[in-house]
């Protein structure tokens, strides 16, 4: 798919490599300015996401789009952010990036190594993410992410959805009501959406009604949405 700065080349494409450029001397440091330069290296190596990587056009404008979509909110604090935070987010990054690729194995170790790195509810959610529904190591991680960050609403989501297609309702209802509560969740709507699916599950139209219109008002481009509504609508005339 694509060659990373850390992969291991075969001998003589190195060597083809080495070939195509200049030899360059380094000249040489002490041992404490060395040790700094090494560190900045590491906390800049992924500035631009792509630089030193080779692959189809397609796949480098993917890793440019999902590189800085979603950040790990790591422990450090914006001033005081050091190696350990960096390399924790440059995995989570990599992660989601391997996660959209379906390369779910190593997603998961970046989204794990991230999280023993510098602890952040995205990379134990996203993590979560990359066991099935019925397993329940995904809902083991998306609990640490809660308990990360009580008010990472994204886990409250997704424990409501795995309950869901377990065809436990009752227990959904209460993690998207978690996740609609939650301070820290942008995707409101899509926890309203799950809500309504588990009301007309348990067969409660009225309270399926009031959460479909709510996920709408905030989805109001949701196709599925206005179908749902539009069968809410006629199951209560």
């Amino acid at each position: 798919l694509a060659i990373w700065n850390v992969d291991m080349l075969q001998d003589e494409a190195a060597q083809r490599l080495c070939d195509m450029s200049p030899l360059t001397e380094i000249a040489p440091l002490d041992s404490i300015e060395s040790a700094r330069s090494n560190k900045l290296a590491w906390i800049h190596a992924n500035d631009e996401p792509t630089r030193d990587r080779l692959g189809p056009a397609a796949l480098l404008d993917m890793i440019e789009e999902v590189w800085s979509e979603v950040e790990a909110t790591t422990e450090g604090e914006e001033e005081d952010i050091g190696l350990r935070e960096v390399l924790a987010q440059d995995l989570f990054r990599m992660g989601n990036v391997l996660q959209r690729l379906g390369i779910l194995r190593v997603a998961a170790e970046h989204h794990g190594t991230s999280y023993l790195l510098s602890p952040s509810p995205e990379a134990a959610c996203y993590l979560g993410m990359t066991f099935s529904s019925e397993e329940e190591d995904g809902l083991a991680w998306q609990r640490k992410a809660i308990e990360t960050n009580p008010n990472y609403g994204g886990s409250w989501n997704e424990i409501g959805e795995s309950l869901l297609q377990r065809g436990e309702a009752n227990r959904a209802i209460e993690w998207f009501r978690g996740a609609i509560n939650s301070m820290n969740y942008c995707e409101r709507g899509a926890a309203w959406a799950n809500l309504a699916r588990a009301h007309l599950e348990l067969g409660q139209s009225t309270s399926a009604l009031f959460a479909a219109q709510e996920a709408a008002s905030l989805m109001p481009e949701e196709e599925e949405l206005d179908e749902l509504l539009e069968q809410l609508g006629e199951a209560l005339v």
